[in-house]
């Protein structure tokens, strides 16, 4: 049976472990609240655009269309730097017990 080891334990096998996935885990971390900020900029901007009396409608509607893909990018983007340290948690692991 695999038994899973607490992060502030890992710390205490290798003192080198943690600043390098924490970084990682911080950069992802800024990732995702820098996509939900512009999010919510290109939600604002696209209302405001909308609301124009006269205007040309098609870049309020471009703006909320653009949410969508800014929030996957920042949600794979996010994933993938949440996996690489997984990976690098494992490889760690791995190589201590052998």
């Amino acid at each position: 049976m695999e038994t899973q080891n607490n992060p502030d334990e890992m710390e205490d096998i290798f003192p080198e472990y943690r600043p390098v996935e924490k970084n990682l885990e911080i950069i992802a971390t800024i990732v995702r609240i820098l996509g939900i900020i512009g999010a919510i900029i290109l939600f604002i901007a696209g209302l405001n655009l909308l609301d124009g009396y006269g205007a040309d409608k098609t870049w309020g509607y471009s703006l909320l269309i653009a949410i969508i893909p800014l929030l996957i990018s920042t949600e794979i983007t996010h994933g993938v730097l949440r996996v690489l340290v997984n990976i690098s948690d494992n490889i760690r692991r791995n190589n201590s017990q052998h």
